[in-house]
C-alpha cells in the first residue's frame, strides 16, 4: 500500500489512521469518509507537528480557534475557556536565561499570564511552544487576578488551570488572596525566592494599567503546506477514482513538502491576507469552520474558512478530470460544504447550494438555524461582567 502523503509503498502493520480534517479543526467529529488508513506512521506523526500544529500554533489561526469557545460559553454550565496568546513579551524578567522566553497570554476575563519557557527557533512561531516538547520540560507560570475576574472567580482559576493541563509548569499566584487555600486544588506552587522576585517584577510591569507590549512571529509557509496537505487529503477522500494532472499534481506534493530555499510551488490560490471578501463572507459561519469543495468556472477549488475572518483557497485540479460519479457533487448541489462547530462537537455537511441559499435567507437549514440561535443567548455575559 501506498501512503498518501509521501507516495512510499510499505507494509500494512506501517499505517495508521488519519483524521484528514485534523482534529484542532473538530475533525474527529466528520464523517468517516474523511478519515483514511492510507497514511503511514511517519508521516502521521512528522506532519501532525510539522505542519497540522505548525498552522494551528500560528497567532491568527490560534486565536481565531479558540475564540469559537467563547461564543458558546454557558455559564449556567460553567466550564473553563481557552487563553488567548498574546505573543512573546519585550520584559525581561529577573533570572531569565540565555535560551528562554516570556509569553505573554490573557484570561477570559482579562487576567495576565507570564509563561517563561525554553524557546525553539526551529518553531519560533508556535504559540505555547513545540507541543511534544512543553509535555517534558519544567516551565514557570505566573498569574495575575484582573479586577472583572472576582466576577467569576471559578471562570478565571479553571481557566488557568487547564490552560497548562499535562505540562509540568510550576504555577506562581502574583495576586494576594484572602482565601488562599483554594490555590493547592488549582495547582500553584509555593514561591520560591526566584519567584518572589519575579512576583514583584509583573506587578510593577502592570501596576496602573500599564500597557504591555509583545511581539509575535509567522511563517508564511506554514499557512501554504498545511493548505496543500488538506487538499490532497480531501481529493483522496472524495475523488478517489479521478485521474488528475500529475502536473498540477505534483505541484500540491511540492507545496506539502515545501523546505527553505526550494523553487516556490506553482499552486493558485489564495491565503488569509487575501482580500477576498466576498468570498470570506459568502463561505463561512460566525464561531464555526468551514470547507467548500465548488467549481470556479471548469476548476476544481478547496477553500477553508475560520469564523469568517481568515480565508484560504486552493485549486485542486480540474472538472473534467472528475470520474462522471464523482462529479454529481457539483451537478446536484454545486459541491459540497462541511460546517464545524467544535465547541458543540456538531458538523453539518450540506450542497453548497444549500448553504448559500441559507446564507441569503433564500432557505432555512434548521440544523444551521438551531446552532445560529444560540449565537446570543449569552453574549452580553462578558461584556456586563
Amino acid at each position: 500500500m501506498n501512503c498518501i502523503y509521501c507516495r512510499e509503498e510499505k507494509q500494512i502493520d506501517e499505517f495508521s489512521l488519519e483524521h484528514v480534517i485534523p482534529q484542532f479543526l473538530g475533525g474527529n467529529f466528520v464523517s468517516d469518509k474523511f478519515k483514511t488508513r492510507n497514511v503511514c506512521k511517519k508521516c502521521n506523526n512528522n506532519l501532525g507537528l510539522f505542519v497540522d500544529a505548525a498552522f494551528e500554533k500560528d497567532w491568527l489561526v490560534f486565536n481565531h480557534l479558540k475564540s469559537q469557545m467563547h461564543a458558546f460559553f454557558n455559564p449556567e454550565a460553567p466550564t473553563s475557556l481557552p487563553l488567548r496568546y498574546m505573543g512573546h513579551s519585550v520584559i525581561n524578567p529577573p533570572h531569565m536565561v540565555d535560551g528562554e522566553i516570556c509569553e505573554y497570554w490573557l484570561g477570559p476575563l482579562e487576567e495576565q499570564i507570564f509563561w517563561i519557557r525554553p524557546d525553539d527557533e526551529n518553531l519560533y512561531w508556535y504559540a505555547g511552544g513545540n507541543p511534544r516538547t512543553v509535555k517534558k520540560q519544567k516551565t514557570r507560570a505566573y498569574f495575575i487576578f484582573a479586577e472583572r475576574s472576582l466576577k467569576n472567580f471559578e471562570l478565571a482559576l479553571l481557566s488557568f488551570k487547564d490552560a497548562f493541563e499535562g505540562k509540568p509548569v510550576k504555577k506562581i499566584m502574583c495576586t494576594r488572596l484572602e482565601e488562599e487555600n483554594i490555590l493547592p486544588r488549582i495547582g500553584f506552587s509555593n514561591p520560591d525566592d526566584i519567584d518572589q522576585e519575579r512576583i514583584e517584577f509583573f506587578l510593577e510591569s502592570v501596576r496602573g494599567g500599564k500597557e504591555q507590549h509583545f511581539e509575535y512571529h509567522k511563517n508564511v509557509f506554514a499557512e501554504n503546506r498545511f493548505i496543500a496537505k488538506l487538499a490532497l487529503g480531501i481529493l483522496h477522500c472524495l475523488f478517489n477514482k479521478s485521474k488528475f494532472s500529475s502536473k498540477y499534481m505534483e505541484e500540491l506534493y511540492k507545496g506539502l513538502w515545501y523546505r527553505t530555499g526550494d523553487n516556490t510551488p506553482k499552486i493558485h490560490g489564495s491565503g488569509a491576507f487575501h482580500e477576498g471578501k466576498d468570498l470570506k463572507k459568502l463561505l463561512g459561519v460566525p464561531y464555526g469552520t468551514t470547507i467548500s469543495i465548488l467549481k470556479i468556472n471548469n476548476l476544481l477549488v478547496m477553500n477553508l474558512n475560520i469564523s469568517m475572518e481568515l480565508n484560504y483557497s486552493i485549486q485542486c485540479g480540474e472538472i473534467e478530470e472528475l470520474d462522471s460519479q464523482e462529479a454529481e457533487i457539483f451537478d446536484q448541489g454545486g459541491g459540497l460544504c462541511i460546517v464545524i462547530y467544535k465547541p458543540l462537537q456538531r458538523v453539518i455537511e450540506l450542497g453548497l447550494y444549500e448553504f448559500i441559499a441559507h446564507k441569503s435567507g433564500d432557505y432555512i437549514n434548521n440544523d444551521l438555524s438551531e446552532i445560529e440561535s444560540m449565537f446570543h443567548n449569552n453574549e452580553d455575559y462578558f461584556k456586563n461582567l
